[in-house]
């Protein structure tokens, strides 16, 4: 249901995204059921309209981007000429633009605070400046 109302607006509602983020949180019951919903929905893709389909992209795109539904959801996607179209390929283009576009800098603080934690480098501060991310360290090492 939650799918369907995100899917029915005229543009993409964050709101949506953060109530399945919050159920698949609460519940792995909930997270199972977002996960047969993107197999679902994607198998089907073909069959929404441009503006259902970049509603329904931008959705999942954040519950991937927060961690909400694990990555391997993507392993149902085969990106073959064959396998794909036109729907299904504007899908995954939209999919990955909204993760790069919000959710790259989670993602590339996790990987440096990571991997600089595992080198036993301490004192590790993260500065935004001009659009980059730069990690500052002992080294001061960029990213």
């Amino acid at each position: 249901m939650l799918l369907e109302c995100c899917s029915q607006e005229r543009t993409y509602l964050r709101y949506y995204g953060l109530l399945g983020q919050r159920f698949c949180m609460i519940n792995k019951v909930h997270q199972e059921n977002f996960e047969k919903s993107f197999v679902q929905q994607y198998s089907m893709i073909h069959r929404l309209e441009t503006n259902k389909l970049r509603n329904v992209a931008k959705f999942f795109a954040h519950l991937l981007g927060t961690d909400a539904l694990p990555w391997h959801v993507l392993a149902y996607i085969r990106l073959t000429e064959e396998d794909t179209t036109s729907s299904s390929r504007i899908f995954i283009k939209i999919l990955f633009q909204v993760i790069r576009e919000t959710y790259f800098y989670i993602i590339l603080s996790c990987f440096c605070f990571l991997s600089f934690k595992f080198c036993n480098i301490m004192h590790l501060g993260f500065h935004l400046q001009d659009g980059t991310m730069r990690c500052v360290g002992l080294h001061n090492v960029k990213c």
